[in-house]
């Protein structure tokens, strides 16, 4: 016994630590991704089953060994303790993994534990197997390395290791990741992330994950058929996500998609507060890591959308991205623009101007085509990057929203577009729904 409490008070005392801490942060016996993934259905049990199962074959030799080690521990009453120990220990953790559901990760890493003293417990049967005379240490000697090969072919053969050697999309939430915390370091927009393990450690700024294993409120909101889906990506609550006014969202990966793919993001696109405030746009990070993803933007009523003051509507450039062609990136300088490549179009759609003259300048590198449509008006003109244009928007019935378009000639240089700027005028006589130089 005295044994027992060595080996014992030292991971006592660590866990006892953890869970007394936790309890006083988090208010809370238990971390958030208990809340998130455990739940005690015949689904779960059936994940962990498959999981495990999984990591038999490839295991098949250490497994066999340990084995050999019972055997031993029938002939050598001195090592029945050990053996016992071992065995009991690694099944324990094993048991532990099934009714948890495994993991959806590439490789075996819930069973490191269960390897570890399964390899200690693998060595008595070893020790046991050489000892004797010449003729039964050869033979051993001979088990121990067939066992090692079939150890080694089975690890290198196993599918989940080549899955986890192919495995790298997380890798895309580094240099978006960083070029999101160079281009909005002093504004420190709010960034809802499903890929909340990668994308939000290089961003570096303020962050939801919209899965919940970091999110106390999701965590301790499940759905009624939580436990059935697929574990850690089962919640998830569109009213809520809306309710925090995230300034952008990536569904999905990193590299963000239009369409989300889990239960809360689906919730969300189907709100009408989404579809008036958010906008879809495209963004690519420099070299020497390129990477262009698709995230949604607030628009309206945010941290770095459109900004609205008395007499004046001031639309950041990364807004205008309208698709793979315009795209938002950072110059030089550390400035977020859209870059109007020939042919292609920066756009913003539903932008509210109320009626009267507004004065549009460009922020941009050089001149480009202005094109703005809205009830009652069809709008277009030129604009260069030291010219104003004023536009004139007449009463209408229709709620006032126009769409502005920016183009360039064919042949021309891209153009990076910073921002547009409109500033409310007093009307001249006569003035018509025109824009003018």
């Amino acid at each position: 016994m005295r044994t027992v409490a060595a080996l014992a008070i030292g991971p006592i005392a660590c866990v006892a630590g953890q869970t007394a801490f936790r309890r006083l942060y988090y208010g809370d016996w238990v971390p958030n991704t208990y809340h998130v993934k455990v739940a005690f259905t015949v689904e779960r049990l059936a994940a962990g089953w498959e999981y495990v199962s999984r990591a038999g074959w490839p295991n098949a030799a250490l497994i066999a060994a340990v084995l050999l080690s019972v055997a031993a521990a029938g002939f050598e009453p001195r090592l029945r303790r050990r053996v016992f120990y071992g065995v009991t220990f690694a099944g324990v953790w094993v048991a532990y993994v099934v009714v948890v559901g495994g993991d959806i990760m590439a490789a075996h890493r819930h069973l490191v534990v269960a390897v570890v003293i399964a390899a200690i417990t693998a060595l008595d049967g070893a020790r046991w197997l050489v000892r004797g005379s010449l003729r039964r240490q050869a033979a051993g000697v001979a088990v121990v390395v067939a066992l090692l090969a079939g150890y080694t072919y089975g690890q290198l053969t196993d599918p989940q290791r080549r899955r986890h050697q192919g495995d790298r999309w997380y890798w895309a939430g580094r240099p978006i990741g960083m070029m999101l915390r160079r281009a909005f370091a002093e504004t420190q927009p709010l960034l809802a992330s499903d890929a909340a393990g990668c994308l939000p450690y290089y961003y570096r700024g303020p962050a939801l994950d919209m899965l919940g294993l970091c999110d106390r409120y999701l965590a301790t909101h499940r759905p009624a058929s939580f436990g059935r889906g697929y574990i850690g990506h089962e919640l998830g609550n569109g009213a809520y996500t809306l309710s925090r006014k995230p300034d952008l969202i990536a569904f999905g990966s990193p590299s963000g998609q239009e369409q989300p793919r889990w239960a809360g993001g689906r919730q969300l696109v189907r709100m009408h507060e989404f579809a008036a405030n958010y906008r879809l746009v495209h963004f690519r990070s420099g070299p020497p890591d390129r990477a262009t993803v698709v995230y949604w933007a607030r628009a309206e009523d945010g941290r770095i959308g459109v900004q609205r003051r008395p007499g004046v509507v001031q639309v950041p450039g990364f807004l205008l991205s309208a698709g793979a062609r315009s795209v938002a990136t950072l110059d030089l300088e550390g400035r977020l623009g859209t870059v109007v490549a020939p042919g292609a179009n920066a756009r913003i759609d539903h932008l509210l101007l109320p009626a009267g003259t507004w004065r549009l300048s460009v922020d941009a590198t050089g001149g480009v085509a202005v094109e703005v449509d809205g009830p009652g008006a069809g709008l277009c003109g030129s604009c260069g990057p030291n010219d104003n244009a004023d536009l004139v928007l007449p009463d209408h019935p229709v709620r006032r929203a126009v769409t502005v378009t920016l183009g360039i000639p064919a042949g021309a240089p891209p153009v990076r577009v910073f921002g547009l700027r409109f500033e409310a005028v007093a009307p001249r006589r006569g003035e018509s729904a025109v824009l003018q130089r």
